[in-house]
């Protein structure tokens, strides 16, 4: 099957928007007061960056919507659990060699095993459960014709996506719209129970996008507009919902948030309509071999925030341009996070090459 290079490209902009918005979390942008010109326009980035992990679940709903419950389906994870084992290793020994951090062999192992080894590997976490769920939840969606599908789709936003933007006010004080930076209770005007099953609704857009693949309309300009209206609006209401304190976090900027919802659809539609049959086949190669490592190149890229982080000036929001920081440091760790991976990548294949050649060979 030929290889479509616009997902690799997809794969490759969330790794960059997974190491774009840890650049906030690793500058004093949390901790400085939310106003002026300059944190408008951080914000409104930061608030664009949510898309990062949406994309990665979108991307596998596009491309895991087919896999049946079989042993080769679970063989599949192989590689997962190397890659992310082999990059926890090398978070360990970087905070014990780096950090000076007090790591012994025995809470090395259980560090592992609870997923705090890297400070990103949360998101392996939550991978593997919905890994896990994948031919389940292929079964339902496959079963269902194109309207109930549609209804799926529609009950999972209403879950997920819409606390969001309803569930942010307390109606309780008088002129709520006015006192919402000093609102610390909600009302709720939806169910919000559900709404850490968002990776779930991420999964079935995929599958959605996936099926529709060939009879979605292009509108590029449409959807760019949308996209930006998307960006702008969550980014301004972030921005007026912190002003004059730290930033603060809620529901409205959550990953399954609707605004976040909007902008990873279009980014994902955006990138996936574009053609890119014309690259050369060399630059193929390369995206490839870079989308290959994302991965593990998230999870090795907390070694590369310590390092580059500690070297620049972390107090960027008193620089006359925070931009500059931002294309000094981010391209340093994406590059590094995706080398070292790529060496993560190159020892599973050798390996697992001489693990099947010696089965090869007893058969």
């Amino acid at each position: 099957m030929k290889r479509d290079t616009s997902l690799d490209v997809i794969r490759i902009i969330a790794l960059f928007c997974v190491i774009s918005i840890h650049f906030f979390l690793n500058t004093d942008y949390y901790d400085v007061t939310i106003e002026g010109k300059q944190i408008y326009f951080m914000t409104l980035f930061r608030s664009f960056f949510r898309i990062c992990v949406p994309l990665f679940l979108i991307l596998s709903g596009y491309l895991k919507n087919q896999k049946v419950l079989n042993i080769t389906y679970y063989k599949s994870f192989s590689k997962i659990a190397f890659v992310y084992i082999l990059a926890s290793i090398g978070c360990l020994i970087f905070r014990y060699a780096y950090l000076c951090e007090d790591i012994s062999i025995n809470n090395g192992f259980f560090s592992i095993l609870n997923f705090n080894a890297s400070e990103y590997a949360w998101y392996v976490e939550m991978y593997i459960g919905l890994l896990l769920l994948i031919p389940f939840l292929n079964i339902l969606w496959c079963n269902l014709q194109r309207k109930s599908k549609n209804v799926l789709l529609i009950s999972m936003l209403f879950l997920t996506a819409l606390p969001g933007i309803f569930n942010i006010y307390d109606f309780d004080v008088n002129e709520w719209w006015q006192d919402s930076q000093g609102s610390t209770f909600y009302n709720k005007l939806l169910p919000d129970f559900w709404d850490n099953l968002y990776p779930v609704t991420y999964y079935f857009i995929g599958c959605f996008m996936y099926e529709q693949r060939n009879k979605l309309k292009k509108h590029i300009g449409r959807d760019v507009i949308i996209l930006l209206a998307a960006a702008i609006i969550l980014g301004s209401f972030c921005f007026f919902r912190s002003y004059g304190s730290v930033f603060k976090w809620g529901k409205w900027e959550s990953r399954g948030a609707l605004p976040v919802v909007i902008m990873s659809f279009f980014v994902f539609r955006l990138l996936k309509n574009m053609n890119f049959d014309k690259l050369p086949d060399f630059i193929k190669k390369i995206l490839h071999l870079i989308s290959d490592a994302c991965f593990g190149g998230y999870l090795i890229s907390f070694i590369f925030d310590q390092i580059y982080y500690n070297k620049f000036d972390s107090n960027i929001t008193g620089k006359a341009s925070w931009f500059r920081s931002y294309m000094m440091i981010v391209p340093l760790v994406f590059v590094s996070s995706i080398l070292f991976s790529i060496i993560i990548n190159l020892i599973y294949k050798i390996i697992f090459y001489k693990i099947n050649e010696r089965d090869k060979r007893i058969i």
